[in-house]
C-alpha cells in the first residue's frame, strides 16, 4: 500500500518521499513499464488521443454517467471534434498572425506580388497548425472559416501594407519637394521665366523620387495625389510668366493634363494588375489548402489501415479460441467483423473537398 495507515486519509497531500518505498519503486516500474509498452490510444479512424483529448472524452463519459445517461462513444468524439476544431482554427489564426507580424516591420513591401507571396508562406503554415489538431472535420466546416477569417487577416495587413507605402512616400515627397515649397512662398516663380524654373525644379524632384527604392505599391498614386494638389499652384504660375505667350501658356497646362492622365492610366493599369494578382493568389490558396487536405486526408487513411490490421489481427485470434471452444455462433459474427474491417480496407472511397 502506498503509505501508513495514519498517512492514507491525507493521500493526495503526501509527498513522494513521504509514501512506502516498496510503493514508490512499484509505481516507478509501472509508469516505465507503460511508456515504453502500451500503444498510443487512438479513435475511429486511427486518430491519436492526445491527453487534451482523453481529458474531453474522460469527461464526457463522467458527466453521462452522473447524469444517468449512458456513456455514448460516439457522441462523445462529436463533442471533443468540435472543441478541438475550434481550438485548431484558434491556434492557426494565431500562427498566420504571428507570422506575418514578422513582416510588417519589413512593410511596404516593393510589390503587391511580394506582399501575397509572404501571405501565401503564412497561411501555409498556418494551415499546417489546423492541419495537425483539426479532428473529423466533416465537409471541411472548420477549415472553410479558417480560409475565411485568414482572408479577412490578409485584408488588414495589405491596408497595413498600403499604409507604410503611402505614409513613406509622403514623406519622402516632402523631403525632396522642400525647395520647391521655399520657392512657392517666396515668389520665384512669380516672375518672368518662373514656369521653366518651376518645371526643371518639379522634374528633379520626379526623378529623384522615381529612383528612390522601398516606396511600395502606392507609389504612384501617391505621386499623382502631390502634383494633382500642385495642380492650381502651376496653373498660376503659368499664368504670370510674362515670357510666355498665350499659345505657350495653352500648350503648358495641355501638357500638364496629359501627362496627368498618363499617370491616371497608369494607375489604373497597375489597379488592374493587382486585382488580377489578388484573384490568381486565391486560386493558389486553394489549392494549397487542397492539396494539405488531401495529405492528411491521406494520413488518416494509412492510420486506419493500420488500426484495422491490428483489430483484424485480435479478431483473429478471438475468433481461434471461439472455435476451440465450439462458439459457431460467435465465430460468424467475428467473421463479419473481420470482413468489414478488410472491406474498408481495401477501399478507396472518393475524397469531397470543400473549401
Amino acid at each position: 500500500r502506498p503509505a501508513s495507515t495514519q498517512k492514507l486519509q491525507i493521500l493526495e497531500t503526501l509527498e513522494e518521499c513521504e509514501m512506502e518505498e516498496e510503493f514508490v519503486k512499484q509505481a516507478a516500474r509501472f509508469y516505465n513499464y507503460m511508456i515504453a509498452n502500451s500503444r498510443v490510444k487512438t479513435l475511429a479512424g486511427g486518430i491519436e488521443v492526445t491527453g487534451r483529448m482523453l481529458a474531453v472524452l474522460t469527461t464526457s463519459y463522467v458527466k453521462a454517467i452522473q447524469s444517468g445517461t449512458v456513456p455514448c462513444m460516439e457522441n462523445a468524439v462529436l463533442a471533443l471534434a468540435e472543441i478541438e476544431n475550434t481550438g485548431a482554427v484558434q491556434d492557426a489564426l494565431s500562427k498566420y498572425e504571428c507570422e506575418m507580424d514578422q513582416h510588417v516591420v519589413k512593410f511596404p513591401t516593393e510589390t503587391q506580388q511580394e506582399f501575397l507571396n509572404i501571405h501565401m508562406e503564412c497561411e501555409k503554415e498556418s494551415i499546417k497548425v489546423f492541419m495537425g489538431r483539426s479532428l473529423n472535420d466533416k465537409d471541411q466546416k472548420y477549415q472553410h472559416k479558417l480560409k475565411g477569417l485568414i482572408d479577412n487577416k490578409m485584408n488588414d495587413y495589405s491596408t497595413k501594407n498600403e499604409k507604410a507605402s503611402r505614409d513613406f512616400c509622403r514623406k519622402l515627397l516632402q523631403e525632396l519637394s522642400a525647395t520647391i515649397e521655399n520657392h512657392i512662398l517666396e515668389g520665384s516663380y512669380s516672375m518672368p521665366g518662373g514656369h521653366k524654373k518651376y518645371i526643371m525644379e518639379k522634374l528633379k524632384v520626379i526623378e529623384a523620387y522615381n529612383i528612390k527604392p522601398g516606396k511600395g505599391i502606392k507609389a504612384l498614386e501617391v505621386m499623382q495625389e502631390y502634383i494633382s494638389e500642385k495642380k492650381d499652384i502651376e496653373a498660376a504660375i503659368i499664368q504670370a510668366d510674362a515670357t510666355l505667350t498665350e499659345k505657350e501658356k495653352q500648350l503648358a497646362e495641355e501638357r500638364a493634363q496629359t501627362e496627368s492622365a498618363e499617370r491616371e492610366k497608369q494607375i489604373m493599369e497597375q489597379n488592374n494588375r493587382d486585382l488580377q494578382q489578388r484573384m490568381e493568389d486565391q486560386n493558389r490558396s486553394f489549392e494549397q489548402h487542397k492539396e494539405m487536405l488531401m495529405e492528411k486526408m491521406e494520413q488518416e487513411r494509412k492510420m486506419m489501415m493500420q488500426q484495422n490490421e491490428l483489430v483484424i489481427s485480435q479478431k483473429l485470434k478471438e475468433q481461434e479460441m471461439m472455435m476451440n471452444a465450439g462458439f459457431q455462433d460467435k465465430i460468424r459474427a467475428l467473421d463479419r467483423e473481420i470482413a468489414n474491417l478488410r472491406s474498408q480496407n481495401c477501399s478507396q472511397p472518393g475524397i469531397c473537398v470543400i473549401i
